[in-house]
């Protein structure tokens, strides 16, 4: 069945095309999920089993009950270095302007300060691990981003001022009968969620998801969550027992005998604005039950999905990974290995030949130590005549071994072993950065796709948050700050891109510990960057930005400075600059706030107080140096009161509370 085949008035058509499409890309996708599953239970390191297709469950093949099963599992610890190698620089979402106006240059400021905000609340780095994991095992994974309304603050409404339609079902998911006064909602919020491909069905024909029209995901969901997402008259929905075990979380199950799963199938279909449907679709189904149907709830009118892949198949819509293209590296490897192992058991108990005239006691000899055998002379019992192991068959586990490495690109030096014969240093980088230049398409992808993540994060806040909503945020000085904001302020007048997320990473740069350290060296040695002040730009190369963090000692005089400056934007009154302070931190911080946006917000006013308090401590600063013992009469001035300058413990006759610059009295 076809997109073209809907009826948008007729509920059916709907139902028909999403039940259809279902059943057809299970049977068309039959090799593909079974290689998923495979690539899933190998990691693991269930390695003898296999995977029906026909009966849809793992099965262990027969086999003599003698005969040694070795798993030496190399797919596990590749598949994590992938995943290290992945996640070991964490990405940053950061906004570029639509224009070059003030205006939209803040616009998109606030919008950066609002998607870090959400990377914390969401817990994106360890969605990021989730979803590295589907994508490093099975080549593909999905991020889906939406807004549920059953998140955030709880909210009271008048309920006349509700439309009738939107009441109505409130009144359903709620269980009322009557029209309440007042209605206590959610305010709701956007979330993302990691989806694996075993529950996504789209249009495969197309090169990437953004060119697909629709796409359904389908899970199995308890009844439970039937009834608290669309309403009590759900409750008799029958949870059924579903036989499709590749939908997640079933596919996780590795056992024989797995039996059918009992809940709800639920598809999920959305289809993005076309020339068909200028609104889209948004159906869900329970079962073969319409739970909902309507129009694209997103104004941005696309598919509210991302499609992540390790490497890009040009041929086919899905991707491939490293532990795909391993396995049946690894499937030769195990039988080497177990025939090894077989060899040495059969050295250990050598196969007699006993003649039948020897008699019934020869015939069951045992190998045990000190063993008398019983035989009818001259027919006497021997061993066989066993070879030994060739000496290629060892050769051909390291043969193997080698293939596995040069398909993983894992060599020795990136696995911390020594090459043979090889003793340069610099040659040891070279292979290591060799083998990590691969991951440079990969990565490419990666930021690609969270870029476009955090593009549909924006736009659906920009479109769903209506009221006015107060956030409290970490700064651009690790300070926590207040943040109010609504949908409409993160969208300016002009006709530019408000949305354009990219996402700031070193990633595509050399990876290896010591090749961020050289390239930090080279950069500095060259003057590109200076050790002080580009200090925030050497460690995210080195990969240590939130480790410094925790021995960052001036965070909390970069703290203290923020309140001063906002105690002067609100009070519109000077700060006095106190005696013994990090003037140091001070400067460098009032200079940070000068040359950033907000600064051009502020009325000549604000400026002049906020650089008259830049030079207060300028000046102080300088007092500090050149007169340390008339500074520290002052500080003990300070501590004591006034008519105390001269308290025990000062030194010097200068008197304790002489203004910046004056000359002492004495000395």
């Amino acid at each position: 069945m076809h997109l073209y085949e809907i009826k948008k008035n007729k509920k059916e058509s709907i139902k028909d095309f999403v039940l259809t499409r279902f059943k057809e890309n299970r049977e068309e996708r039959v090799e593909l999920y079974r290689s998923w599953m495979l690539n899933l239970a190998w990691t693991r390191g269930y390695q003898n089993v296999d995977f029906d297709k026909t009966r849809r469950q793992y099965i262990r093949p027969t086999k003599e009950s003698w005969r040694p099963r070795l798993i030496a599992n190399i797919m596990l610890p590749i598949m994590r270095k992938t995943l290290a190698k992945l996640t070991y620089i964490h990405p940053v979402w950061d906004v570029i302007p639509a224009t070059p106006d003030e205006q939209d240059i803040a616009i998109s400021q606030t919008s950066t300060r609002l998607l870090r905000h959400y990377w914390d609340t969401m817990d994106i780095s360890l969605k990021l691990v989730r979803l590295l994991s589907w994508q490093s095992i099975c080549g593909n994974a999905f991020f889906k981003v939406g807004w549920d309304s059953t998140l955030g603050k709880d909210i009271d409404y008048d309920a006349q001022l509700i439309e009738s339609g939107v009441m109505q079902q409130l009144m359903e998911v709620m269980g009322l009968r009557e029209i309440p006064k007042k209605v206590k909602v959610k305010e709701g919020d956007v979330f993302t969620e990691v989806v694996s491909p075993f529950n996504i069905t789209t249009d495969d024909n197309a090169a990437v998801l953004q060119d697909a029209d629709y796409i359904i995901e389908s899970s199995i969901r308890s009844k439970d969550w039937i009834v608290e997402k669309f309403g009590r008259k759900w409750d008799k929905l029958v949870e059924k027992e579903e036989s499709e075990i590749t939908l997640f979380p079933s596919v996780y199950n590795h056992g024989e005998k797995r039996g059918p799963r009992k809940g709800v199938l639920v598809h999920e279909l959305y289809v993005k604005n076309t020339g068909l449907f200028n609104k889209g679709i948004h159906a869900i189904f329970g079962n073969t039950e319409q739970l909902y149907c309507g129009d694209l709830p997103f104004q941005h009118g696309q598919l509210p999905y991302v499609h992540f892949t390790e490497i890009y198949d040009p041929g086919n819509f899905w991707g491939t990974c490293v532990t795909e293209q391993i396995r049946p590296s690894q499937a030769e490897y195990n039988r080497i290995k177990s025939g090894i192992v077989e060899q040495i058991n059969l050295m250990s108990k050598i196969p007699w030949l006993v003649p039948s005239q020897a008699g019934g006691n020869a015939a069951n000899i045992s190998n045990r130590p000190g063993e008398i055998i019983t035989y009818n002379f001259p027919y006497k019992p021997e061993q066989g005549d066993l070879k030994p192991i060739p000496a290629y068959v060892e050769r051909m586990l390291d043969r193997v071994l080698a293939d596995i490495q040069n398909t993983a690109s894992s060599h020795d030096s990136s696995e911390g072993k020594g090459e043979p014969g090889l003793r340069s240093g610099k040659a040891v980088l070279a292979l290591q950065e060799a083998d990590d230049s691969i991951f440079g398409p990969v990565l490419l992808w990666f930021d690609d796709r969270l870029s476009y993540t955090g593009r549909l994060i924006l736009q659906t806040i920009c479109q769903f948050s209506t009221e006015e909503r107060v956030l409290q945020i970490t700064g651009e000085f690790n300070e926590l700050e207040t943040l109010t904001f609504t949908g409409t302020m993160l969208k300016g007048n002009n006709n530019g891109d408000y949305f354009k997320v990219r996402v700031k990473t070193y990633g595509r740069q050399i990876m290896s510990r010591s090749g961020r350290n050289q390239l930090a060296q080279t950069l500095v040695e060259s003057g590109l960057l200076h050790p002080i002040n580009d200090r925030e730009q050497l460690l995210g190369i080195l990969g240590a930005a939130d480790i410094m963090s925790v021995y960052d000692k001036n965070a909390s005089d970069r703290a203290r400075q923020w309140r001063e400056i906002q105690t002067i934007i609100s009070t519109q009154q000077p700060v006095p600059v106190a005696p013994a302070e990090n003037h140091d931190v001070h400067i460098l911080t009032v200079k940070k706030y000068i040359s950033s946006n907000r600064w051009d917000q502020h009325p000549p006013e604000i400026k002049q107080l906020v650089i008259q308090h830049w030079q207060d401590h300028v000046k102080q600063q300088s007092f500090e140096a050149v007169m340390p013992q008339l500074f520290a009469q002052q500080l003990i001035g300070a501590v004591n009161g006034p008519g105390n300058s001269n308290a025990s413990g000062s030194t010097g006759t200068g008197t304790g509370n002489a203004p910046a610059g004056s000359a002492p009295t004495g000395g």
